[in-house]
Protein backbone atom coordinates (compact mmCIF):
# COMPACT_ATOMS: atom_id res chain seq x y z
CA UNK A 1 0.00 0.00 0.00
CA UNK A 2 1.49 3.40 -0.78
CA UNK A 3 1.35 5.98 1.90
CA UNK A 4 0.58 8.65 0.12
CA UNK A 5 -2.85 6.98 -0.62
CA UNK A 6 -3.55 6.00 3.05
CA UNK A 7 -3.20 9.35 3.98
CA UNK A 8 -5.52 10.64 1.66
CA UNK A 9 -8.48 7.94 2.33
CA UNK A 10 -8.29 8.25 5.49
CA UNK A 11 -8.59 12.15 5.51
CA UNK A 12 -11.10 11.81 2.90
CA UNK A 13 -13.19 9.69 5.67
CA UNK A 14 -12.57 11.97 8.30
CA UNK A 15 -14.27 15.08 6.60
CA UNK A 16 -17.18 15.42 7.53
CA UNK A 17 -16.49 14.86 11.59
CA UNK A 18 -13.86 17.55 11.10
CA UNK A 19 -16.52 19.81 9.94
CA UNK A 20 -18.42 20.01 13.20
CA UNK A 21 -15.63 19.67 15.38
CA UNK A 22 -14.42 21.59 18.29
CA UNK A 23 -10.65 20.43 18.18
CA UNK A 24 -8.28 21.92 20.60
CA UNK A 25 -4.63 21.29 19.38
CA UNK A 26 -1.38 22.39 20.95
CA UNK A 27 2.09 21.22 21.59
CA UNK A 28 3.01 19.78 25.03
CA UNK A 29 6.52 19.83 26.10
CA UNK A 30 7.86 16.79 28.31
CA UNK A 31 11.12 15.34 29.11
CA UNK A 32 12.97 12.08 28.44
CA UNK A 33 16.20 12.37 30.79
CA UNK A 34 17.35 15.94 30.24
CA UNK A 35 16.43 15.87 26.21
CA UNK A 36 12.71 18.45 25.93
CA UNK A 37 10.25 16.53 23.89
CA UNK A 38 7.56 18.52 21.88
CA UNK A 39 4.29 16.72 21.81
CA UNK A 40 1.37 16.99 20.06
CA UNK A 41 -2.13 17.25 22.05
CA UNK A 42 -5.61 16.86 20.46
CA UNK A 43 -9.45 16.81 21.77
CA UNK A 44 -12.56 18.48 21.47
CA UNK A 45 -13.07 20.84 23.82
CA UNK A 46 -16.75 20.64 23.37
CA UNK A 47 -16.42 17.28 26.00
CA UNK A 48 -16.22 18.68 29.68
CA UNK A 49 -15.71 14.71 31.43
CA UNK A 50 -12.79 13.07 31.03
CA UNK A 51 -12.66 10.76 28.15
CA UNK A 52 -10.02 7.96 27.36
CA UNK A 53 -6.51 9.18 25.92
CA UNK A 54 -4.72 7.42 22.77
CA UNK A 55 -1.39 7.82 22.49
CA UNK A 56 -0.19 8.08 18.72
CA UNK A 57 3.51 7.29 17.83
CA UNK A 58 4.28 8.63 13.96
CA UNK A 59 6.66 6.88 11.54
CA UNK A 60 10.32 7.22 11.55
CA UNK A 61 9.87 10.86 9.31
CA UNK A 62 9.17 12.08 13.05
CA UNK A 63 6.37 14.27 14.52
CA UNK A 64 5.60 15.80 11.37
CA UNK A 65 2.05 17.22 9.77
CA UNK A 66 0.81 13.79 8.61
CA UNK A 67 1.27 12.38 12.27
CA UNK A 68 -0.88 15.53 13.48
CA UNK A 69 -3.62 14.69 11.47
CA UNK A 70 -3.43 11.03 12.89
CA UNK A 71 -3.94 12.76 16.28
CA UNK A 72 -7.31 14.98 15.40
CA UNK A 73 -8.47 12.05 13.28
CA UNK A 74 -8.13 10.00 16.72
CA UNK A 75 -9.47 12.79 18.71
CA UNK A 76 -12.74 13.63 16.31
CA UNK A 77 -13.64 10.16 17.39
CA UNK A 78 -13.84 11.56 20.87
CA UNK A 79 -10.31 10.47 22.40
CA UNK A 80 -7.66 12.80 23.89
CA UNK A 81 -4.91 11.77 21.24
CA UNK A 82 -1.48 12.74 22.21
CA UNK A 83 1.62 12.44 19.12
CA UNK A 84 4.38 11.41 20.40
CA UNK A 85 8.09 13.35 19.79
CA UNK A 86 10.64 10.55 19.14
CA UNK A 87 13.65 12.45 18.07
CA UNK A 88 13.38 15.59 20.39
CA UNK A 89 12.77 19.17 19.79
CA UNK A 90 9.64 17.96 16.98
CA UNK A 91 12.49 17.56 14.65
CA UNK A 92 11.42 15.73 11.00
CA UNK A 93 12.98 14.56 8.05
CA UNK A 94 11.77 13.86 4.69
CA UNK A 95 14.90 12.04 3.75
CA UNK A 96 14.42 8.11 4.22
CA UNK A 97 18.45 7.45 4.68
CA UNK A 98 17.89 10.10 7.75
CA UNK A 99 14.80 8.82 9.07
CA UNK A 100 16.57 5.16 8.98
CA UNK A 101 19.98 6.92 10.79
CA UNK A 102 17.43 8.37 13.51
CA UNK A 103 14.99 5.38 14.34
CA UNK A 104 18.06 3.07 14.44
CA UNK A 105 20.09 5.14 16.82
CA UNK A 106 17.27 4.87 19.38
CA UNK A 107 16.60 1.05 19.02
CA UNK A 108 20.17 -0.13 20.74
CA UNK A 109 18.28 -2.48 22.85
CA UNK A 110 15.18 -4.90 23.37
CA UNK A 111 13.15 -2.21 25.04
CA UNK A 112 14.64 0.99 24.13
CA UNK A 113 12.11 2.02 22.01
CA UNK A 114 9.62 1.41 25.02
CA UNK A 115 11.60 3.63 27.21
CA UNK A 116 11.45 6.36 24.86
CA UNK A 117 7.98 6.40 24.43
CA UNK A 118 6.68 5.99 28.11
CA UNK A 119 6.77 9.28 29.04
CA UNK A 120 4.77 10.22 26.24
CA UNK A 121 2.62 7.93 27.47
CA UNK A 122 2.57 9.71 30.82
CA UNK A 123 1.75 13.08 29.58
CA UNK A 124 -0.99 11.81 28.04
CA UNK A 125 -1.80 10.13 31.22
CA UNK A 126 -1.37 13.70 32.90
CA UNK A 127 -3.84 15.80 30.96
CA UNK A 128 -6.81 17.02 32.85
CA UNK A 129 -9.13 15.93 29.75
CA UNK A 130 -7.52 12.20 30.04
CA UNK A 131 -9.40 9.43 32.07
CA UNK A 132 -6.23 8.07 32.85
CA UNK A 133 -7.25 4.55 33.54
CA UNK A 134 -8.65 4.28 30.07
CA UNK A 135 -5.48 4.63 27.85
CA UNK A 136 -5.03 2.85 24.36
CA UNK A 137 -2.20 3.47 22.07
CA UNK A 138 -1.95 3.21 18.12
CA UNK A 139 1.58 3.26 16.10
CA UNK A 140 2.64 3.51 12.14
CA UNK A 141 5.25 1.89 10.82
CA UNK A 142 8.40 2.59 13.76
CA UNK A 143 5.54 4.13 16.05
CA UNK A 144 4.17 0.17 15.44
CA UNK A 145 7.49 -1.03 16.14
CA UNK A 146 7.75 0.95 19.17
CA UNK A 147 4.32 0.20 20.60
CA UNK A 148 4.47 -3.30 20.62
CA UNK A 149 8.01 -2.96 22.69
CA UNK A 150 5.74 -0.50 24.97
CA UNK A 151 3.12 -2.98 25.15
CA UNK A 152 6.03 -6.06 25.76
CA UNK A 153 7.00 -3.26 28.52
CA UNK A 154 4.09 -4.33 30.86
CA UNK A 155 2.86 -0.19 30.26
CA UNK A 156 -0.47 0.39 32.01
CA UNK A 157 -2.34 0.10 28.49
CA UNK A 158 -6.09 -1.01 27.56
CA UNK A 159 -4.80 -1.63 24.15
CA UNK A 160 -2.46 -1.50 21.58
CA UNK A 161 -2.35 -1.16 17.61
CA UNK A 162 0.37 -1.63 15.27
CA UNK A 163 0.46 -0.87 11.98
CA UNK A 164 2.67 -1.80 9.48
CA UNK A 165 5.37 -2.28 12.08
CA UNK A 166 8.34 -4.57 12.51
CA UNK A 167 6.83 -7.98 13.76
CA UNK A 168 9.38 -8.78 16.61
CA UNK A 169 7.69 -11.56 19.05
CA UNK A 170 8.03 -11.21 22.50
CA UNK A 171 10.43 -13.39 24.78
CA UNK A 172 8.95 -15.34 27.95
CA UNK A 173 9.71 -12.65 29.88
CA UNK A 174 7.74 -10.03 27.89
CA UNK A 175 5.12 -12.31 27.72
CA UNK A 176 4.40 -12.44 31.33
CA UNK A 177 4.59 -9.00 31.30
CA UNK A 178 2.13 -7.73 28.59
CA UNK A 179 -1.12 -6.10 29.90
CA UNK A 180 -2.20 -4.53 26.71
CA UNK A 181 -4.93 -6.37 24.10
CA UNK A 182 -3.09 -5.94 21.01
CA UNK A 183 -4.18 -5.16 17.10
CA UNK A 184 -1.77 -5.55 14.57
CA UNK A 185 -2.59 -4.62 11.10
CA UNK A 186 -0.22 -5.26 8.28
CA UNK A 187 -0.12 -5.45 4.40
CA UNK A 188 0.94 -8.92 2.39
CA UNK A 189 3.85 -6.84 1.19
CA UNK A 190 5.10 -5.21 4.38
CA UNK A 191 9.07 -6.05 4.89
CA UNK A 192 8.30 -6.26 8.62
CA UNK A 193 5.60 -8.86 8.39
CA UNK A 194 7.58 -11.63 6.69
CA UNK A 195 5.36 -14.88 7.08
CA UNK A 196 7.88 -16.68 9.80
CA UNK A 197 7.81 -13.57 11.45
CA UNK A 198 4.01 -13.66 11.76
CA UNK A 199 3.74 -17.06 12.72
CA UNK A 200 6.44 -16.24 15.64
CA UNK A 201 4.16 -14.18 16.72
CA UNK A 202 1.06 -15.63 16.91
CA UNK A 203 2.41 -18.67 18.50
CA UNK A 204 4.11 -16.29 20.98
CA UNK A 205 1.08 -14.49 21.97
CA UNK A 206 -1.05 -17.20 22.56
CA UNK A 207 0.75 -19.00 24.82
CA UNK A 208 -0.05 -16.48 27.47
CA UNK A 209 -3.27 -15.64 26.20
CA UNK A 210 -2.91 -12.89 25.61
CA UNK A 211 -6.39 -10.86 24.03
CA UNK A 212 -4.71 -10.15 20.22
CA UNK A 213 -5.97 -9.83 16.35
CA UNK A 214 -4.41 -9.54 13.00
CA UNK A 215 -5.32 -8.44 9.82
CA UNK A 216 -3.26 -8.51 6.83
CA UNK A 217 -4.59 -6.67 3.28
CA UNK A 218 -3.51 -7.97 0.32
CA UNK A 219 -4.47 -6.87 -3.55
CA UNK A 220 -7.17 -4.72 -2.60
CA UNK A 221 -7.04 -1.24 -3.50
CA UNK A 222 -5.18 1.67 -1.24
CA UNK A 223 -8.07 3.55 -0.38
CA UNK A 224 -10.23 0.13 0.46
CA UNK A 225 -7.31 -1.11 2.82
CA UNK A 226 -7.41 2.25 4.49
CA UNK A 227 -10.94 1.93 4.93
CA UNK A 228 -10.79 -1.55 6.26
CA UNK A 229 -8.09 -1.38 8.83
CA UNK A 230 -9.51 2.34 9.88
CA UNK A 231 -12.95 0.45 10.85
CA UNK A 232 -10.60 -1.88 12.98
CA UNK A 233 -9.07 0.44 15.05
CA UNK A 234 -12.16 2.07 15.69
CA UNK A 235 -13.70 -0.91 16.75
CA UNK A 236 -10.97 -2.28 18.75
CA UNK A 237 -10.76 1.61 20.36
CA UNK A 238 -14.34 1.47 21.04
CA UNK A 239 -14.32 -2.08 22.89
CA UNK A 240 -11.25 -1.72 25.13
CA UNK A 241 -11.74 2.13 26.10
CA UNK A 242 -15.44 1.50 27.04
Amino acid sequence: MKVKARWIGVFLLMLPALAGAKLVTRTVEYKVGQETMKGYLAYDDGVKEQRPGVLVVPEWWGLDDRAKQRAREVAQLGYVAFAADMYGGGKTTRDAAQAKAWSEALATTRLSLALRSKPALDTLRRQPQTDPERLAAVGFGFGGTTLLQLAYAGAHLRGVASFHGTLAAPDSDEQRRIRAAILIVEGSGDAGAKPEAVDEMRKALDRVHVDWSMATYGRAQPARAERRSWAALKAFLAEHLK
